[in-house]
């Protein structure tokens, strides 16, 4: 069984991701937040390349600012999708809590 680990983005610092309040295209926000996806690396592997540390609650604040922006310069369903990747952006960072509820997965309760 081959263990895996979740590695950080290289993304140094919020400041280089799309301003919103520049109002940037859906192409530079999907961009952003698919650089914003944490990558799955297996144990086996050998990190080559320097990977700096990401300030989380940065991130954190910059996709939840994403999330509750009405991004009105885009079209609906542009909206939907940036919503849709910032939430998933959020909720991966978010560990187990936040990992959306599976239909196959049985809900447990209390007995």
């Amino acid at each position: 069984m081959k263990l895996q680990k979740y590695c950080h983005t290289n993304i140094s610092s919020v400041f280089d991701l799309p301003q919103l309040y520049t109002k940037p295209s859906f192409s530079a926000l999907s961009a952003a937040l698919e650089s914003l996806k944490l990558k799955v690396v297996s144990w086996d592997a050998v990190e080559t390349e320097y990977q700096p540390k990401e300030d989380v609650n940065a991130i954190a604040a910059y996709l939840t600012k994403i999330v509750s922006n009405s991004l009105s310069w885009l079209s609906e369903d542009e909206q939907a999708e940036v919503w849709e990747e910032a939430s998933s952006r959020l909720s991966e960072r978010s560990g187990r809590t936040g990992k959306p509820l599976s239909l196959f997965e049985p809900l447990r309760t209390q007995v």
